[in-house]
């Protein structure tokens, strides 16, 4: 069996992409390149080189729109399928993915539930009016999104984790995930997601998946409403309004390239085509 090479993956996550886009388009869902995607589209015109998936961002609204009609049109849509906590219990995240089913995923450290190469989708919700409020309420989902990521790990290892401190605390923020189970975390996370609607709240943002703390809340006019593109592999993908706003609270100078030694994929599995 032959393992997936990185161009490969890319390839297949870019077919997924143009389908989710051209499903956005007829259905008229909102969607947003995010994060590495959104900095790769700029940069690049396309992936970031060692750059191993795609992200994009939906307003709540769109979001459930978009699950449902997934989920309406599952036969005509294969190879893809959905996957969320809601479909498939053994799914350990609370952002869904968009999966290539002719690949599978070999995932260090988390137990197989059928995933192959994926679109993370993320739900974006209102976070509220100021920014003391922002702070407090994406403190307390990234806290909650860390235990219930433990929560889902086969063992307490360092993966990601660079702070000393957060080194030393983790063994035991892993046992007490474990005793507790994701879905007590799951359902805080989704009652604190659900607080403010996306399209009345000034800042907006991710409180399932807190990995890119308070620098991932964005006053909501920085979305916008109307299509803006940008060239991603040839393909043109809807981008927020303010784009270089985003880019340079996510990653300051974000047309620097990072040192040798970080231009490494972000997550650890091996890929390969299951026929």
């Amino acid at each position: 069996m032959v393992e997936l090479t990185l161009k490969e993956i890319q390839e297949i996550s870019l077919s997924i992409m143009i389908k989710i886009d051209e499903i956005c388009k007829q259905q008229g869902f909102r969607y947003y390149l995010y994060g590495g995607s959104l900095l790769g589209a700029v940069r690049h015109k396309g992936f970031i080189p060692w750059d191993d998936d795609i992200d994009i961002v939906m307003p709540r609204e769109d979001y459930k729109r978009f699950l449902d009609h997934m989920r309406e049109h599952e036969l005509e849509l294969k190879p893809l399928k959905l996957f969320t906590r809601y479909d498939d219990k053994r799914y350990p995240y609370m952002i869904s993915r968009v999966s290539n089913d002719d690949y599978y995923l070999d995932i260090e450290n988390e137990k197989p539930y059928g995933m192959g190469i994926f679109v993370d989708v993320y739900p974006w919700d209102g976070i509220g009016a100021t920014e003391d409020e922002v702070a407090v309420r994406k403190g307390r989902s990234s806290r909650l999104s860390s235990l219930c990521y433990l929560a889902t790990r086969n063992k307490c290892k360092k993966e990601n984790t660079r702070s000393k401190k957060k080194l030393i605390i983790k063994p035991f923020a892993f046992i007490f995930a474990k005793m507790v189970g994701k879905e007590y975390f799951m359902q805080k996370l989704e009652e604190m997601s659900l607080l403010y609607g996306y399209d009345t709240s000034d800042h907006v943002g991710c409180l399932v998946w807190g990995c890119d703390g308070v620098k991932g809340i964005f006053p909501r006019e920085w979305m916008g409403n109307e299509e803006v593109r940008l060239e991603f592999e040839g393909h043109m993908f809807r981008v927020p309004k303010e784009y270089d706003k985003a880019l340079t609270r996510l990653y300051k100078d974000y047309m620097d390239l990072p040192p040798i030694e970080d231009r490494i994929p972000h997550h650890r599995y091996k890929a390969y085509r299951k026929y």
